[in-house]
């Protein structure tokens, strides 16, 4: 007999859960949003700000959405009668032998459900399954969420291959060999910056340290974008006073708070001008004999992402003005040496987490602004073709990803080419242009 009420995305039906369409939807981007983003209160935001509900109409909140992630129905199996009331009225939990098994369609795969718990920082509910087997060890991977295919999508390694593998188009290179062409990149690029490689041998916290200032400045950087793209359009008489005051005012607090925590961040930096000169051949070539944990510290540390094409890698250092110049060939060598690194995770606090910019972009829909830079759909149609009647070429570059056999595919924009015309054009902007609406051809 069904006791309890079902879980959100289910119904019981006799004895059996299944499935509510609209609620299982809600439920299946839940875990999407928390695998982009891994914080209870911005899925709820995101969720609420997309129309989406709880079961009763309400808003999602942090709470509710910490209550649904760990719940194991979405993997496909769901346990009733848990609870009990003792003599003095209080609930506590009955034995694992006691709860109601059910098997109902599951939601995630088995990888979704895992990451998003491992994300949440939780314990997941104890799988009903009668047998149970100890999990195997967290393998860490060093380029785990910096390694990017050149079509746009992260890459994974799956647990069934020695390789980082495109989820898309099936990019893919062996872990090794991706390896040993960081342990040269790395080499080269710190040749020129020995006073990081200083810092993050000789204090680990100041190199930290440093990771935060510097991401920091990205922030702030940012900010400050966001801030002068919203003056111009005020300037342009797109914005009321109002409107212009409900963006402009969160973003000025944002910034002033960005700055207290870099000034904060830069009062207290060690200072390393005595420290001990590091040879970087001698530290890269210690990598075969790193440890896991250090080589990730490493990566995270001064690498920002690496995009992997055709026969060529392309590694974005933290603190560097641009990509390596010459790409990197793909397969190298490396060789071992006598270096040995602390074993140190940075970890920083979310305030100074940067975003990181994408190589792609997708036109907002028809009504809405692009995120990054405020524009409408309209306006970045004119950037992205020619000029009706001319033969020039579009201002800022973009092409279609078509799936074979179809005829039309997705519009997928260079947000660097974008970011760069409209940089350009900040302070060249005739005072009289204005924005074309959404109506617009």
């Amino acid at each position: 007999m069904s006791t309890g009420r079902a879980p959100f995305g289910y119904a019981w039906q006799e004895d059996r859960l299944v499935l509510v369409p609209a609620e299982a939807a809600v439920r299946k981007r839940m875990y999407e949003l928390f695998l982009e983003m891994p914080r209870k209160g911005a899925v709820a935001k995101q969720l609420n700000d997309e129309g989406l509900t709880t079961r009763n109409g309400g808003k999602w909140t942090d709470n509710t959405v910490g209550r649904n992630l760990p719940c194991t129905s979405a993997k496909g199996v769901s346990a009733t009668n848990k609870t009990t009331t003792d003599a003095e009225g209080n609930r506590v939990p009955r034995p694992e032998s006691e709860w109601n098994h059910y098997e109902c369609e599951r939601l995630v795969s088995d990888e979704i459900w895992d990451e998003v718990q491992r994300l949440a920082g939780v314990e997941p509910e104890p799988s009903p399954s009668p047998a149970k087997t100890p999990a195997a060890p967290r393998i860490v991977h060093p380029f785990a969420g910096l390694a990017f295919c050149a079509c746009g999508e992260k890459m994974r390694v799956p647990s069934n291959t020695p390789k980082y593998v495109c989820p898309s188009c099936r990019t893919k290179i062996p872990i090794d060999d991706l390896e040993g062409i960081f342990q040269d990149e790395l080499g080269d690029f710190l040749a020129d910056r020995k006073d990081l490689l200083a810092r993050f041998v000789a204090d680990p916290v100041a190199g930290k340290r440093s990771l935060a200032i510097s991401k920091t400045q990205a922030v702030l950087q940012k900010l400050e974008f966001e801030r002068d793209n919203v003056l111009s359009l005020f300037h342009a008489k797109k914005l009321s006073f109002q409107e212009f005051g409900e963006r402009n005012q969160p973003l000025e607090a944002k910034i002033a708070s960005t700055r207290e925590t870099l000034q904060s961040l830069e009062r207290s930096e060690t200072d390393i001008s005595d420290a001990e000169a590091v040879d970087p051949v001698a530290f890269c070539h210690q990598w075969p004999q790193m440890s896991p944990q250090s080589r990730r510290a490493i990566a995270t540390a001064f690498l920002d992402r690496v995009v992997i094409g055709d026969r060529k890698l392309d590694f974005m250092f933290r603190f560097g003005d641009s990509p390596a110049e010459s790409p990197a060939e793909i397969p190298t060598n490396s060789t071992p040496g006598t270096f040995r690194v602390a074993e140190v995770e940075p970890s920083l606090p979310d305030t100074v987490r940067a975003p990181v910019d994408p190589p792609f972009i997708r036109l907002p829909r028809d009504g809405e602004r692009c995120p990054w830079t405020g524009l409408t759909r309209a306006w970045i149609n004119k950037l992205i073709f020619p000029a009706e009647g001319t033969n020039d070429p579009p201002r800022v570059r973009s092409f279609e990803l078509v799936d074979p056999g179809k005829s039309r595919g997705v519009r997928l924009i260079d947000f660097a080419s974008l970011m760069s015309y409209i940089r350009s054009q900040a302070s060249q902007r005739p005072a009289d242009e204005s924005e074309p609406t959404d109506d617009d051809p």
